[in-house]
This record gives structure tokens, sequence and C-alpha cells, in this order.
């Protein structure tokens, strides 16, 4: 819709003016005379659709990590990286001889448990009864060895202790003797010493003083033998309170063993007897409950052998590719504590550090996580719809916020927030890690009146549009609300059915057609453009803001 306002009327060629309408559409004017013109539009109900852009790359929501359950070696890998699978398929195996010999043991301890429970509540029988007394017999019997081999064993003990004190007094009465034997000849040495240098001061060539040597000498040698004795008997002595020491520890130690097999021997007798007690007055409930708890305990020990025995095989959880191997035949692989098969986000532990033994993903659903500013955050809300176009794509994909992340990524002082966009249904088409641009509804009204947003200008007072009122523009304050770049919500200061004006034209008609600069169709005709309603500027951008009515 156009308005025309002429400010001087004048008689213009036919052909003149079918040739400006034809290119320009909003010149109307005479040589060397100006003219205004306006882009005019109405206002309309409408929708108004706000959004938030981000990007990111398309992650697949089927992904199953996989490890193994078990630790074992690694005996078969059946598939590679890119390999298609089928739901079930066996993908890598353990070795399962160990897992196998445990789930064997723990079915026999099972079924032990439920024999004995079944026996329990079934009750005594004349066979139960006869072995419960024949264990009570045989426990006495063995108590009665038990005291008959501690008396054997005190007496034998209490020998050979005293016949190691006999020795070691033997030995001490040896030593003695031989001290005093010691001490009398040392001192029959002195008194010859002491005649010796008398009889040799008085007359060194004295036969008195040759024979006094002598004795000395004879002396010295018995002396010095009454030694070697001395030692060698004390040698034997302190030997003698070793084995005597060595007698008494053997002894507290072979009573001690004796005294715990009596001991021993008694509570098997006194167990005997209250299983014999029992078992006369029926098996009590808290027997039966004490043997139910013992089939509960084995049978628990039966399915974890059983889950671990089948955790030591990776199977593909659905349909799909192969995308990461991890594990190698003979390696030996740690059990995930969790199962083998755990989803993408899974922290189980894996056979290779920050890896999983091997990675399924299922092509079709996908997510995508792009960021927003923390200016933009509090406009987006888990729920919200959104426009997701994949590259390479040429239609946009419908999708929703799922996932809001709830602290700041802080990089190089910005801080942004991951937003989780998932898409809606299943594609096949679509390939993991592939880029896509993101537009998040935030917000968005329907059936409210509206105008093109290039009506709207802002000024220091507030928002203003111009109004078409008898042909001319009539500057109108308004109140808006949400906002587009095609519309803009206006809450009051209009009716639907005004006509706003989008742009203002203004053109001077050129006094020649020629020069590739200067002619009507030139680029450079005279300054004329689009003059947008909210104060645009002249020319080529006025242009653009125009062909936004």
């Amino acid at each position: 819709m156009i308005a025309r306002f002429v400010r001087r009327r004048v008689v213009v060629p036919v052909a003149l003016v079918v040739a400006v309408a034809g290119t320009a559409g909003f010149v109307y004017a005479r040589r060397d005379s100006a003219s205004l013109q306006y882009r005019t539009a109405a206002a309309t109900l409408g929708t108004v659709t706000q959004t938030i852009s981000l990007s990111g790359n398309l992650t697949p929501l089927d992904q199953a990590d996989l490890d193994f359950g078990s630790s074992g070696r690694v005996t078969a890998v059946d598939v590679q990286v890119g390999q298609n699978v089928t739901a079930g398929q066996v993908l890598a195996t353990l070795d399962t001889s160990a897992l196998q010999a445990s789930l064997t043991q723990a079915q026999a301890s099972l079924q032990s448990a439920q024999a004995r429970l079944s026996l329990d509540q079934g009750g005594p029988t004349a066979q139960s009864l006869a072995a419960a007394e024949a264990q009570v017999a045989s426990a006495q019997v063995g108590l009665a060895n038990a005291r008959t081999s501690l008396t054997d064993t005190e007496a034998l003990n209490a020998q050979s202790i005293a016949q190691a004190q006999s020795a070691v007094s033997a030995a001490l009465n040896q030593v003695n003797a031989d001290s005093a034997l010691l001490n009398a000849d040392t001192s029959r040495m002195n008194s010859d010493k002491s005649t010796e240098t008398t009889d040799c001061n008085a007359d060194p060539s004295s036969t008195a003083c040759s024979s006094d040597e002598q004795q000395v000498q004879s002396d010295q040698q018995k002396v010095a033998t009454d030694q070697q004795t001395l030692a060698k008997d004390q040698s034997a002595y302190q030997s003698a309170q070793s084995a005597l020491q060595a007698a008494q520890v053997k002894a507290q130690q072979s009573d001690d063993q004796a005294r715990g097999q009596v001991n021993s021997a008694q509570v098997q007798l006194d167990n005997a007897r209250s299983s014999l007690s029992a078992l006369q007055q029926g098996t009590t409930q808290q027997q039966i409950q004490m043997d139910q708890a013992s089939v509960t305990t084995a049978q628990v020990a039966v399915d974890t052998a059983q889950r671990a025995l089948s955790e030591a095989t990776l199977t593909a959880p659905a349909a799909g590719v192969v995308a990461e191997v991890n594990v190698t035949v003979g390696q030996t692989a740690g059990g995930s504590g969790g199962g083998s098969n755990s989803s993408s986000s899974s922290s189980s532990s894996s056979s290779s550090s920050g890896s999983h033994a091997i990675v399924v993903l299922t092509p079709g659903s996908y997510s995508v996580t792009g960021s927003v500013t923390d200016a933009q955050v509090n406009q987006v809300a888990v729920g919200q719809p959104a426009r997701v176009l994949p590259a390479g794509s040429t239609e946009a994909v419908n999708g929703k916020v799922t996932a809001v992340s709830p602290e700041a990524t802080i990089t190089s002082g910005v801080a942004t927030f991951n937003v989780t966009v998932t898409l809606e249904g299943s594609d096949p088409s679509l390939h993991a890690g592939s880029s896509a641009s993101i537009s998040v509804i935030v917000n968005r009204v329907v059936g409210v009146l509206t105008v093109p947003t290039s009506a709207v200008r802002t000024t220091a007072a507030g928002s203003v549009v111009q109004v078409m009122v008898n042909g001319a523009p009539q500057s109108t304050p308004v109140t808006v609300g949400a906002a587009d770049a095609l519309r803009t919500q206006i809450l009051s200061g209009l009716n639907a059915g005004d006509t706003v004006v989008i742009a203002t034209i203004s053109s001077t008609v050129p006094t020649t057609t020629n020069g590739a600069g200067n002619g009507l169709f030139g680029g450079g005709a005279g300054g004329g453009g689009f003059r947008g309603a909210g104060g645009g500027a002249r020319g080529g951008a006025g242009a653009a803001g125009g062909g936004g009515g």
C-alpha cells in the first residue's frame, strides 16, 4: 500500500510514469521537482516468535557403552569398528572356566542348604536320632582320650623337666668343684712362688732355688689345666641350663596343646549333646529360619555367579553400528561391577582408562548441545520448542530443550551455559557428529495486534509509529510487547486496520538520461532512495528497511 504526497503537481508524460513505476515502484515526480511517497502496511492480528540461536554437533541418544561385568582374559573379539550388528549378537567374550567352576560350587552349596532345610522341616527320624546319639558317644570317647593324653603329656613333660634340672644341678656341682680345685692350686702356686723368691734371693745358684723354680712351673701347669677344666664344665653348665629352658618351653607348649584338645573335645561333646537334645525336642522355628537364611544366601551366591558368567560375554543390546572396540584377544579385562551393558551416561569402569570395551551406536535419535550467554540463559527453559537444521539438510527438524546447564563454563572471562535440544522422532539419514544450527523458541504470542518491526521507532520518550491520517503520516506513541525480526506486538496505541508507515521514499526526477551513473536507472539517482520510518539511512540501507514491510 503506497500513499503519495506531492508537493507540486505537474504533467508528466505517460511513458516516463510507466518507466519510473517499472523501476522503483514508488517514485512519482516531475523533472527538477521533489516528491515524497510512503510504503505502508496495516496493523493486523498475527504471530510474533522470539528465538535464540546456537549451534552444536549431533550426539546419538541411543549409545550403549559395554563393559565386561567380570574380570578375565579376553578370548574372542567378534566385531570391528563400523560393523553393523543385530540385537543379541555376541561381540566379545572372556575365558569362563573359573567362572563356571564358581557357579558349580555355588550351586552345590545351594543344594546342601536346601537339603538341610528340608531335613529340619521334616522333623527328626530314627536314623537322624541314631546319628546324633552316635555323635554324642564319639564326642565322649574323644573327650576321654584327650584327658588321658593330657595326663600322659603332663607326666612326660614333668619327667623331662626333672631330668633337665638334674643335669643342671650336676653341671653346677662340677663347676663348683672345679672352682674349688682351681682356688687350691692357685694358693699352692702363690705359696711356692713366695718360697722361690726367698731362696733365690738368698742364693740363686742353690739347689733349693732350682727346686723351687721347678715346683712353681709345675704349679702353673696345674692351674692352667684347672682353668681349662673349669671353662669346659662352665660351658656344659650353660648347655644344661639352655636344655632346661627348652624343655620347659616345650613342656608348656605341649601341655597347652593337650589342654586345648581337651577343651575342644568338651565343646564337641556339648554341641553333640545340644544337637541330640534339640533333635529329640524337634526342630525349632529359629533353626528353620536359620536354614532358610542359609538357602537365601546360597541362592544369592548362585545368582551372582550366574550373572558373572553371563557378563563374561558382551552382546549388542539393540541393532546398531560398532563405534569403538577397545579390547583385544589375550588382554586382561577388568569387570565394571555394574553389568556388561550400560547407557551412555553411566560411569562404570572399562577395559582401558577413559574408554569402554565396546561402544555401539543406534542411529536415528539424536540430541545437540550448544551454548548461550549469561544474558540469554534466563530466557531458556526445559520444554521449550526448537528447530534444528543439521548441516547438509534443507529442512529443519523439530526438537525441544531437554537440559540447561545450572553452572556456567568460563572461557577467557566469558560465561556461557550449555543447552541441550533433543530432536523429535528418528531420522536414519542423520549422522553422529554432524554440526547443526538451533533456533530455540523462547517466546511466541499468537493472535495479537502486530505491525512490521521496521514501522516502530524508538525515541527517548518511548516507541512511536507513523500512522497515515488523511493521506499524511502522524506520529503516534505505542506500547510494544514481543518483537522478532519481522513483526512487533502492539499492546496499545493502535487498532486493527490502522495504516502505518514502513518507509518514506524520497526521489528527484533526473534532468537527463545520459551517462551511466546519472540516468534515471543509473546507480547514482540523485540521492533518491527509501527512508525508513524508524529513521533508517537513505539509499541502499533504506531500501533494505523498506523491503522488510
